[in-house]
């Protein structure tokens, strides 16, 4: 039933219709990502002008990449919607949906799969060019690198982390965002028909305000009203904030937030406790204003409090908060004299609004003072709420959780929806002051005998009869977890699977499937329930259970599976399961549950991804050769191992619902009594831990059956770090070209075949006003590179063309080198730094931090020649080339070996096509190899008199007159002299 009775958002038939047919600029309208169940109505809608074409346009869904490291999977397209050929319908709506959908007929019905608890972003754009799977954010720090697209028409970002870090919580790339809803991802929002604001949805499509294929509802504001507050919280009371909500823009500098509480015996009731002016204040452009102190941590406040308690709410009594305009009061004034509920003062010109957070019934007890609101919320059990919050968008009062972590606080956001049965309800296990409970059909069985649990409220009667309506009795079925896959290649993850094992027959009502991993919270929280009520284990003995998606064999049962594969897990089943999906269970995060949420566990087993966060289970299996094990298996003796990534890898060890037949090998990486990695052995794996998880990520073969020589080589190549830098040398550098520099190179000579592992290659310039000079702007590994036959190593973007080489090395995109400044260029080795470093922190050039271990070259292009230069950067080392002829900072460089310069080249690459050249020999220059002249101690070409005298002059000493490095300058050095006198040959 589709609920139409609100406070705050009416709905106006006409309005509606006005705006449908309007000319509505094109935007993003309403949107579903999850739902309780199978995910078969997810959709997303547009709104636009009626019969406006959506030739060129697409709908782009940016993620993350599940199968890169953390810190490296941000920013990728997870999904393109190409919406040519489509127009816009009569009634201003374009919906794009499931072809399952059940709320409406899609106009284009495409399989969606939007992900669910993650940031996720959502864009409109036109002319877009790129493709599926494509990566966006190439240094991973939440800004897009890779725009492609002519435009960006709307966009929205459905976030379960506004504070993400782009390691465990993925970047969003909207300044639009929803979310979080109550520490999580919310699964619908929608768009207000006459204004910009996006409002949170209901995780239940048929209880909520979805209106897919028709006009969103119309949000009236009913002037400036409190729309939530937080006065209490675990621990210290750093959150306290209230918020208000009105038309975007209002003013509300004559406006003041009061709490009315006591002052002790002097004012048992109606003293004024806390005042917070709004002079100069405005709504924000959400319809939002929120105030709170500088300790605030859930989100970003529109005014910061001053002073150490500057709202310092009570929290132990009854007390009114109201939003009052003319206010002309002071703190502590008392303004019930007599105690009897009424105002005798009223220093104001008007109340706005108020509410009440109420800890016991009116007239109150004695100690306990009265509220001066008809709006009355509480009390929560026995305590006078912590959080409160108006519902979206029936704009009615509702109790947040106690904890803010992982509860319904909306900072700065559109308020959650409220239901009675379902989600959005408390615990169907636990009392709570709000009628119904989050299990709708556990909730409407309880309700059936006691009217009153969906009326009053959910007190301990209504969870006595949820244990005998809603749980199973006896004990628990004998099964185990047999098989699991949470993983496989590409972004969607169809073959995930869990297989149970047990006496055929056997009845699993009562049984759930608990996921513990990954959430709001480090450690201990539920992250996925999977009720098993209604099946049985099949005559074969295995009940193999899998997504809709699942092709590599005959599931028994479909659910939706959603497994965590990026972070430690543990897999549980369990007898009456009475806690609640998404809630922390480890709150204080010493791997350890702290009450069980179950009658009993009957088996469970945890993937270990070795990120140091807990699991729940004796039976540990991992970390893998990348980390979380994608398939975990059980053996003939009960011990777990893990198989392959791919499923469809013919030596891998998925048996989807038949028996497990073959153990997979122990993980064989990391074994100090191991031969080495660089050494061919007949038994699989090697010693050197982190370099064979590397190498069994790309052929399996070196961990699963001999670490032949192939695998030495390869970690040899990607692994091996010589004790000394390899003998090579800068060549040639382009950072600057007409128009865009898609032709920036640099190059390094070195003897053919030089194993190039342990350099970096490295810029440092700035990082603007914040850093100044020395500042890591640029750094590539050159891990697993070698000089080619050639002699000179090429590496390049994908966009180089220059000359037609062929880089030896594609480095990313972004970020650029830097060419309109000082900078200076390094090859080094042993390199331990990143990007953004500042190696130079009081800017005085000289480096304070060298995170390496030696530097082999340098070379600085110069555009400001001063020791100090007044408008560019400092540059580091000795040699400094520029500024070029035209006053600017060089744009190519070519080093000479045999002459020891650095010559300028042309800023035009193309007007002088013969002076580059990448991957070849420089012009002028002269490669061949001369026979060393170490008596030629002043190196003018000659042994001469000039180096007698220097040999005569170090006679006794060691240094370069020690011609054979014995130690002393003695008669057998004078001998070489003597020997070597004349022209260097």
């Amino acid at each position: 039933m589709r609920r139409t009775t609100m406070t705050g958002v009416v709905i106006l038939p006409a309005l509606l219709a006005a705006i449908a047919s309007a000319d509505a600029p094109l935007r993003l309208n309403e949107i579903r990502v999850e739902q309780p169940g199978a995910e078969t109505d997810e959709y997303i809608e547009l709104s636009g002008a009626a019969g406006e074409s959506l030739t060129g346009v697409s709908i782009i869904v940016i993620g993350d990449d599940n199968f890169a490291p953390p810190g490296s999977q941000n920013g990728v397209i997870e999904a393109v919607i190409n919406l040519d050929g489509f127009t816009v319908g009569a009634s201003g709506i374009f919906l794009v949906g499931e072809p399952t959908l059940s709320l409406a007929i899609p106009n284009f019905a495409t399989s969606l799969n939007l992900e669910g608890n993650d940031n996720l972003t959502v864009l409109l754009v036109r002319g877009f060019s790129g493709t599926d799977g494509q990566k966006l954010d190439n240094n991973d720090d939440g800004v897009l690198d890779v725009l492609p697209w002519s435009s960006i028409v709307s966009s929205l970002a459905i976030v379960s982390n506004n504070a993400p870090n782009g390691l465990k919580s993925d970047w969003y790339y909207s300044t639009t965002t929803i979310g979080p809803d109550g520490g999580l991802q919310p699964a619908a929002a929608w768009l207000c028909a006459n204004t910009s604001q996006w409002n949170l949805g209901s995780q239940d499509p048929f209880v909520g305000v979805d209106t897919p294929g028709a006009v969103n509802l119309t949000c009236v504001p009913t002037g400036v009203i409190i729309n939530e507050a937080r006065i209490d919280m675990t621990g210290n009371d750093n959150d306290e904030y209230f918020e208000l909500k009105g038309t975007p823009g209002t003013t509300i500098g004559d406006l003041t937030y009061i709490v009315i509480g006591d002052n002790g015996a002097t004012s048992p009731s109606g003293a004024i406790e806390a005042i917070v002016s709004l002079t100069g204040q405005v709504i924000g452009a959400n319809g939002l204003f929120v105030a709170a102190e500088a300790t605030m941590t859930l989100g970003v406040p529109s005014l910061i409090v001053p002073g150490a308690n500057g709202i310092n709410f009570e929290n132990q009594d009854n007390v009114t908060h109201m939003l009052v305009r003319g206010f002309t009061g002071v703190n502590l004034q008392d303004l019930d004299t007599n105690d009897d509920g009424v105002f005798d003062v009223t220093p104001w010109t008007e109340i706005v609004d108020s509410v009440a957070f109420v800890l016991s019934s009116m007239p109150p007890p004695t100690a306990v003072e009265w509220v001066y609101s008809a709006s009355r919320v509480g009390p929560d059990g026995t305590f006078v709420p912590g959080h409160i919050y108006r519902c979206t968008p029936s704009g009615s009062w509702s109790i947040g959780p106690f904890a803010p972590v992982g509860g319904s606080d909306t900072i700065n956001n559109p308020n959650a929806a409220c239901t009675t049965c379902g989600p959005g309800g408390g615990n169907c296990h636990a009392v709570h002051v709000t009628p119904g409970c989050v299990d709708a059909i556990c909730c409407n069985s309880v309700c059936a005998i006691d009217p009153t649990c969906c009326n009053e409220g959910w007190d301990q009667a209504c969870v006595d009869q949820a244990r005998l309506s809603c749980l199973v009795a006896g004990s628990a079925p004998v099964i185990t977890l047999n098989e699991i896959r949470n993983d496989d290649p590409g972004t969607l993850d169809p073959s995930e699977y869990v297989e149970i094992k047990g006496t055929p027959g056997t009845n699993l009502n009562g049984v759930s499937l608990v996921f513990i991993g990954d959430g709001a919270d480090l450690d201990g929280v539920i992250d996925g329930v999977v009720s098993l009520n209604g099946l049985f284990i099949p005559k074969d003995g295995i009940l193999l259970i899998a997504e809709a998606s699942f092709t590599l064999a005959t599931a028994d049962a479909i659910r939706v599976l959603n497994l965590e594969n990026g972070s430690s897990t543990t897999y549980m089943l369990v007898f009456n399961f009475t806690g609640l999906n998404y809630a922390d269970y480890d709150t204080n995060n010493d791997c350890t549950i702290d009450a069980p949420q179950w009658d009993s566990i009957i088996d469970s087993v945890g993937g270990q991804a070795g990120d140091n966060r807990c699991v729940y289970s004796a039976n540990v299996v991992g970390p893998d050769y990348f980390g979380m094990p994608a398939h975990l298996v059980r053996c003939a003796d009960g011990s777990w191992g893990f198989g392959h990534f791919d499923p469809a890898d013919p030596t891998g060890f998925d048996t989807p619902g038949v028996a497990n037949t073959v153990c997979p090998p122990a993980n064989a990486c990391g074994d100090a009594k191991s031969p080495s990695c660089y050494t061919a052995h007949a038994t699989p794996g090697c010693s050197e831990g982190e370099c064979c998880s590397s190498i069994c990520l790309a052929d399996l073969t070196c961990c699963d059956l001999a670490w032949d020589q192939g695998c030495a080589d390869m970690a040899t190549l990607l692994c091996f770090v010589p004790g000394t830098a390899p003998e090579v040398a800068l060549s040639e550098i382009r950072i600057d070209q007409i128009s865009f520099d898609v032709d920036e190179y640099f190059e390094l000579r070195g003897e053919p075949g030089t194993l190039l592992n342990g350099l970096s290659y490295i810029v440092i310039g700035d990082a603007g006003a914040t850093q100044g000079s020395g500042v890591v702007e640029y750094a590539i590994n050159l891990q697993g590179q070698t000089i080619p036959a050639s002699g000179f190593f090429l590496a390049a973007k994908s966009t180089f063309t220059l000359n037609g080489a062929v880089p030896n090395m594609v480095v990313p995109a972004s970020p650029e080198m830097e060419n309109s400044d000082n900078v200076t260029h390094m090859l080094v080795f042993g390199f331990t730094s990143a990007i953004g470093a500042d190696l130079d922190t009081n800017d005085d050039g000289i480096f304070d931090s060298t995170p390496w271990t030696t530097v082999v070259q340098t070379v600085a292009f110069i555009e400001d020649p001063a020791v100090t230069p007044a408008a560019t950067e400092l540059a580091y080392g000795d040699v400094r080339v520029g500024p070029a002829v035209d006053g600017f900072v060089p744009s190519q460089l070519a080093y000479c070996p045999t002459t020891q310069v650095w010559t300028i080249g042309f800023f035009d690459p193309a007007l002088n096509p013969g002076f580059d050249t990448p991957g070849a020999a420089n012009v002028g220059c002269d490669y061949t190899e001369t026979t060393p002249c170490p008596a030629d101690l002043d190196g003018n070409g000659a042994v001469d008199a000039a180096d007698l005298a220097g040999l005569l002059s170090g006679w006794g000493g060691a240094g370069a007159s020690d011609l054979d490095q014995n130690g002393s300058t003695d008669a057998a050095d004078l001998a070489v002299l003597l020997g070597a006198w004349g022209t260097c040959l």
